[in-house]
């Protein structure tokens, strides 16, 4: 209804048109305008209809004569939130990232129409779940909340501290009976080991090489992307022999990221072995090498006295 400045009671004899505008309050500016933004159709100097407006935050609702502009109503503040909002991960390297390394989340809030609200402020909070199963153990993000502002904005330095497949999931409370809290979640994410690292057994004392088919043992760990063991690894790695892999393995919880394989060599020479991720081929150690020769028998002539 529009009442007159200064007016206690409605002029019944009004019959023009308002032009419609909001007074931003928070934040103090904004691009979305109310729609429709001019009504006309007023009956006893009343008129009730509908009208939208596509953005968060607070604001009035400025009412005025389209003639005489000195002719004007405010409405109370009102608050809008966000009708829906969307996560997506955004990994460095595409299918996975590596665990512990720093990932990105693109947060967005739409308004009722599908639209980005960019004014859009508050407290996404975030949380992993998994997609099957349990969380390993001591599973977390390494933020619970961030303060956004802006209706599309990246969360970034993000990280998750396990190996394998989970989803990031993001709640804004709008405090609206109607909308309660407002959930997205991400695509299943994940998270591998960023390397192995490589530790060959030592040859006997006083020997800097091994023989054919003496046993010798391979020690693998994988790593996180800061080089720390990675106790959740539960993936499966090739032991690869001159460009050839060798053994397969698929760590377990009791491995703690670790596991000992046992080698025999057939032939002599400089044989180079690297450990890889079955799956990313280029997630790997290093090459290591070992010297492996012929056993050799040394024979010395012997002189025996006669009798």
């Amino acid at each position: 209804k529009i009442l007159l400045e200064g007016a206690p009671t409605t002029d019944k004899t009004y019959a023009g048109s308002v032009a419609l505008s909001p007074n931003y309050i928070a934040p103090a500016s904004g691009t979305f305008r109310f729609s429709p933004d001019t009504l006309s159709g007023f009956t006893d100097g009343a008129l009730q209809t509908e009208v939208s407006y596509g953005d968060c935050g607070q604001v009035k609702l400025d009412v005025r004569d389209s003639a005489d502009s000195t002719v004007a109503g405010f409405s109370e503040t009102m608050t809008f939130q966000p009708f829906s909002i969307s996560i997506t991960g955004q990994l460095l390297h595409d299918s996975y990232a590596y665990v512990s390394e720093p990932f990105s989340l693109d947060f967005q809030a739409f308004n009722y129409d599908g639209a980005v609200a960019p004014n859009f402020s508050g407290t996404v909070l975030l949380s992993i779940e998994p997609t099957a199963g349990a969380l390993p153990a001591g599973a977390v993000l390494n933020k619970s909340s961030v303060v956004l502002s802006g209706g599309s904005a990246d969360i970034t330095d993000v990280s998750y501290n396990r190996y394998g497949t989970c989803i990031v999931r993001a709640q804004v409370e709008t405090g609206l009976p109607l909308l309660g809290t407002l959930s997205a979640a991400t695509d299943p994410l994940s998270f591998v080991e960023r390397a192995f690292l490589v530790e060959l057994s030592s040859p006997l004392p006083d020997r800097t090489f091994y023989y054919i088919g003496e046993t010798f043992r391979v020690v693998a760990t994988a790593v996180d992307n800061n080089g720390t063991k990675l106790e959740s690894f539960t993936g499966t790695a090739q032991v690869v022999l001159d460009g050839n892999v060798d053994q397969t393995y698929t760590f377990t919880d009791e491995d703690a990221g670790v596991h000992t394989f046992a080698f025999s060599a057939a032939d002599e020479g400089e044989r180079v072995l690297t450990v890889k991720d079955s799956l990313y081929a280029e997630i790997s150690s290093l090459p290591k090498t070992a010297s492996v020769r012929f056993a050799q028998m040394k024979v010395e002539s012997l002189s025996i006295p006669v009798g």
